[in-house]
């Protein structure tokens, strides 16, 4: 999934089984969403859908389904409040069944729009599967997988996708020695230890100065309470240019990952004429070789704070990023709810707490290809439109066929698409720019940018141009 996963491995502390019972602590991430949870709302729903082409067997989807809530307990948890703590119960059986119906291949997107509906965090499944035949095609189906985010994180679906391939390809798989209850009572008996402290101290010198406010002009005026209605905004490099970013990576000693997040967050900078930025990263939590198979929400979210000021050259900068990043990753058990309370944030319900710009990474590994084969079965991954957005902006970036995709994830109620596209178009004159000027400093950013758009406007007519989808 999309992860800081940069560091060695820190000081473990041991996990421990944890006897059955009525309830068990929660997350700390899983407390978050359940605190935000509204009614009605799709905001924190994870779709993935799969188009199925070729003969299937309905009942051994149905069984594969059952196995694998049998196997993680996420899809057997729902929420509650007990004495006075956000707890996690987890039912001993739970039966999903699959709902069905028909769709038309033109009519998939809003077949996947109406599946998707609001959960009650206090009963579990929030797991929901749907089973579509496609009416106008032979042997073809769509597969929609609606999970809840408070039970389960990117990583979790791409485990939950693989082993249903696994299970349905007649495959057993190894048994789990811990659950995701194991996983949220050593994430609370860390918080009281001394490293936790350690931890808390690197957070807080991060933001010990006067917090910014990051304000991007918009097209619109920011609402008094904050809203999720987004959309997305995909483009990508030619494979030449991918790989000369990644050659150049790699000269600097750096990762891609960072090379990626510098270029972003000096564009945010000359966007909103403002030097001292924090941009949000989402980190794995699963830094135990024992918590890598299990479904669970393990993320936790990084605040990255830095100071792309104009005077800096770009390598000056870049080792500036790596620096942070490999201090943050090191110290990323540190929950983010624990940082916004220690740092006694008050809440603007127009705004998202500490920043409101995420960067996202995934990894090759994350990026599996959309099209896999088991068998006499085609499988294809198909993404739902987008019409959410959590933050003002999020770049999602990845390594994908030898090329570097990006999407960005904004909100539609502070920004037209054309504004998009332009930053869009300017994050890929700033990565081309890179490639034909050795050092330079900061500041001089637009102005070479601008100059290599006006010598090869061709560049927005080509396959690199931003594009919604």
């Amino acid at each position: 999934m999309d992860v800081i996963a940069l560091s060695k491995k820190t000081e473990k502390l041991t996990i421990e089984p944890v006897e059955p019972g009525s309830h068990y602590i929660a997350g700390a991430a899983q407390k978050r969403l359940y605190a935000i949870h509204q009614t009605g709302d799709t905001t924190y729903n994870m779709p993935r859908v799969l188009k199925l082409s070729g003969p299937i067997d309905k009942n051994r989807i149905q069984n594969v389904i059952n196995s694998l809530v049998d196997r993680h307990e996420a899809f057997r948890t729902f929420f509650k409040v007990i004495n006075g703590q956000i707890s996690q119960v987890v039912q001993e059986h739970v039966k999903i069944d699959i709902e069905t119906g028909t769709c038309l291949n033109k009519d998939i997107q809003k077949c996947i729009q109406s599946f998707i509906r609001p959960f009650d965090l206090e009963r579990a499944p929030l797991l929901r599967v749907g089973l579509y035949t496609l009416s106008d095609a032979k042997d073809q189906y769509l597969l929609i997988l609606d999970i809840h985010h408070s039970i389960a994180d990117g990583e979790s679906a791409q485990i939950l996708i693989k082993e249903f391939m696994e299970l349905y390809g007649g495959n057993n798989l190894p048994p789990l020695s811990f659950q995701f209850k194991e996983f949220a009572h050593w994430q609370a008996r860390l918080s009281k230890t001394d490293l936790y402290q350690k931890r808390r101290e690197f957070w807080l010198s991060q933001f010990r100065n006067t917090l910014p406010s990051l304000n991007l002009p918009t097209d619109f005026p920011r609402p008094s309470v904050q809203t999720f209605k987004g959309s997305r905004l995909a483009f990508q490099l030619s494979k030449r240019s991918s790989k000369q970013l990644s050659d150049l990576a790699r000269s600097m000693n750096v990762t891609l990952y960072m090379l990626v997040l510098s270029i972003f967050k000096i564009l945010i900078s000359k966007y909103a004429q403002q030097n001292d930025i924090i941009v949000g990263t989402p980190a794995s939590g699963r830094q135990h070789s024992e918590f890598q198979d299990i479904v669970g929400m393990f993320v936790n979210t990084l605040a990255l704070r830095s100071q792309p000021d104009g005077e800096k050259s770009f390598p000056q900068y870049v080792n500036e990023i790596k620096s942070l990043t490999i201090k943050a990753a090191e110290n990323q058990d540190y929950q983010f709810d624990d940082l916004i309370q220690g740092l006694q944030i008050e809440r603007d319900p127009s705004r998202n707490p500490l920043f409101d710009v995420m960067f996202v990474w995934h990894n090759f590994q994350d990026s599996q290809n959309n099209r896999q084969k088991l068998d006499d079965l085609v499988l294809e991954t198909i993404a739902p439109e987008f019409s959410i957005s959590r933050f003002d902006l999020t770049l999602v970036a990845a390594e994908k066929d030898e090329r570097l995709s990006c999407s960005i994830e904004y909100s539609t109620t502070l920004f037209k698409e054309d504004r998009i596209r332009g930053i869009g178009l300017m994050f890929i004159l700033f990565g081309m720019m890179l490639l034909i000027i050795d050092v330079f400093l900061i500041r001089r950013f637009f102005a070479h940018a601008k100059e290599q758009h006006q010598e090869s406007r061709s560049l927005g007519e080509g396959k690199e141009m931003p594009s919604t989808g």
